[in-house]
């Protein structure tokens, strides 16, 4: 199968503006295709789907504070938030391919290790699908009450453990809507520890 124009853009490192096939938004294309795509997108280190039109208003609200991205893979993500971001990653994970690296600083660290390190100097935690374990959980318990997290995943059953959820507590009003492929629906929320 051919590479879409949206793969082709991420393939040449450029971060598309829309993302074609938002659950949400009608569409004419086969499930077998947006798997094909899925499985693309995942090859390149991301189970995100990646668009300017959210990712753009994410920077905006971290705008020029500081962030520690945990369990963030080969930090695709990071590299389109840019600047103010140190992404830390124990490069175990079956999914991606650590042999290159997106991130522009970049810790091979495990999450625990990376907060207790570098958690004082960072404003905020990012992490992005993480594995369905009690490492977000013991991560954030680290991480404390104080400042923001920002959570990008599916539910329970798929990334963290329950204690995470009954923990975390997104704020009331999320400013950021990201689209969802199919089958493999995103949110994300920011909120604060307890």
């Amino acid at each position: 199968m051919a590479d879409s124009e949206y793969v082709t853009l991420l393939k040449k490192g450029i971060l598309p503006e829309q993302f074609p096939y938002d659950s949400s938004i009608p569409h004419n294309f086969s499930q077998k295709y947006i798997e094909e795509e899925y499985k693309k997108v995942l090859s390149f280190g991301s189970f995100l789907p990646l668009a300017k039109s959210w990712i753009r208003e994410l920077k905006g609200w971290i705008d020029s504070r500081r962030v520690l991205e945990i369990m963030a893979g080969p930090g695709l993500l990071s590299k389109y938030l840019a600047s103010n971001i140190i992404t830390s990653d124990s490069g175990s994970s079956k999914f991606f391919d650590y042999s290159k690296i997106y991130a522009t600083v970049f810790l091979y660290a495990e999450a625990v290790d990376a907060i207790k390190s570098l958690g004082s100097l960072c404003d905020i935690l990012l992490v992005s699908w993480p594995p369905n374990t009690n490492r977000l959980t013991k991560s954030c318990s680290i991480w404390g009450t104080i400042k923001p997290i920002i959570y990008i995943g599916s539910g329970l059953n798929c990334c963290a453990d329950r204690e995470f959820f009954e923990r975390f507590k997104p704020n009331k009003i999320q400013p950021i809507k990201i689209p969802k492929w199919p089958n493999h629906p995103s949110r994300l929320l920011i909120g604060r520890w307890s």
